[in-house]
């Protein structure tokens, strides 16, 4: 498919705003002193900040809900199963094998990324686009596979073990890999999706009759 320059710059300004949000997050809680809230808070309140650069777009382009950037909180869970699932996948290969248990671990947090995407993307399809777009097939699975991707790609930059695992550059890097990464895989998503934009007509109309039934 070949891209209209209005399309590109809607791709590109994606990109951007999800990785701003996802890397604003990372440095807010740097600087801030909640060094116990560091790992879990980092990726909730960068999932908040992408979700929320993402809805910015949206809302010119399908008015959607802000219930957009709320599916970010998905981003509690994140950490809890990157660390289980590669934790689990790397013990496999013992520690006399480290190349081999750092392939497991990488590959134990692209699963982790997948699971915690495809909650973000469900929750958001649910929530907002589905009430937007005629077409929505896709979102979910799309979604996982950014963050999947995103997230097993990005972890390699600082890497798991000391000294580089503690580079603050580094993590910087790698979060800002991971972030252009499902910034780009979700827009092109989006890019596919958006011509069966719903007419805000009959957005309107549906929202008047359920008001109606309701009362």
């Amino acid at each position: 498919m070949k891209l209209s320059l209005t399309q590109l710059s809607l791709w590109l300004r994606w990109i951007a705003f999800t990785t701003i949000g996802g890397l604003s997050g990372l440095l807010i809680i740097m600087i801030l002193p909640l060094d116990s809230l560091f790992f879990i808070g980092s990726y909730t309140l960068a999932s908040v900040l992408a979700c929320m650069g993402q809805w910015l777009l949206l809302d010119k382009l399908i008015h959607a809900r802000k219930g957009w950037i709320a599916t970010g909180l998905a981003g509690l869970i994140t950490p809890i199963v990157l660390v289980m699932t590669a934790t689990q996948l790397g013990a496999m290969a013992g520690a006399d094998n480290p190349l081999l248990r750092n392939l497991l671990t990488y590959l134990g947090v692209g699963i982790g990324g997948l699971l915690s995407g495809l909650l973000l993307g469900n929750l958001q399809r649910a929530a907002v686009l589905q009430r937007c777009l005629e077409e929505t097939r896709g979102w979910t699975l799309v979604t996982g596979l950014a963050w999947g991707f995103g997230w097993a790609i990005g972890t390699t930059i600082p890497g798991i073990d000391p000294p580089t695992a503690n580079d603050p550059v580094r993590i910087i890097i790698g979060w800002l890999v991971s972030w252009v990464i499902i910034g780009a895989i979700t827009g092109g998503m989006l890019l596919y999706l958006l011509p069966s934009k719903r007419e805000q007509s009959v957005l309107v109309k549906k929202e008047v009759v359920q008001e109606s039934k309701q009362s």
